[in-house]
């Protein structure tokens, strides 16, 4: 016990990013990769490929984005940007961990409310999601469905790409506009 208790009185750094502009580079950098792959060319070369970079790059970038909003790295209105006119379907069936894929009977596709969400649960609806997947339009990603593990039985929301991706931006651009300088020791 005395050993970690002096460990940790040894700790220099205060949050867990201590400097954001590297995350925020990556952000934008991840937003580029999204425009790149999402396309029908990279679809019909290779689909596997572009899947993955689009999962990946999305579950990514949201973890990002909370953690930047957690250690207080961003602007409020980073933290309480809205996503409006998203599309929330009721659940028409549950699910467990087995049972997670979308199809014509899993929600209630016919009927739809319009929400406004604020981009904290967005973020937290892709960590924690159970399910996730894609809605094409013109042979690439239009929107990417979503529900977590606590919200899947009740509903899926669909998120449109570009909005994401737009966020992303905004993430990515807020505050410094600039590499700092790095102070190193001698």
């Amino acid at each position: 016990y005395y050993l970690l208790e002096e460990k940790i009185h040894h700790i220099k750094r205060p949050n867990m990013i201590l400097e954001s502009y590297p995350w925020k580079e990556d952000l934008l950098k991840m937003a580029k990769l999204i425009d790149r792959y999402n396309t029908p060319s990279h679809f019909r070369w290779n689909s596997e490929k572009t899947y993955y970079n689009l999962e990946k790059t999305i579950f990514t970038s949201a973890f990002i984005i909370r953690k930047l909003i957690d250690c207080k790295k961003v602007s409020d209105e980073v933290e309480f940007y809205r996503f409006d006119k998203l599309l929330k379907y009721k659940s028409a069936k549950k699910f467990d961990n087995i049972h997670k894929w979308i199809d014509d009977k899993s929600y209630e596709w016919g009927k739809h409310a319009k929400v406004s969400l604020c981009a904290r649960y967005i973020c937290n609806s892709l960590i924690h999601s159970l399910i996730f997947g894609f809605s094409f339009q013109n042979d690439k990603v239009y929107s990417f469905f979503i529900a977590s593990d606590k919200d899947k039985d009740s509903f899926l929301l669909e998120i449109p790409l570009n909005l994401w991706v737009n966020y992303m931006t905004y993430v990515g651009e807020d505050g410094e506009k600039h590499r700092p300088i790095m102070l190193h020791r001698a």
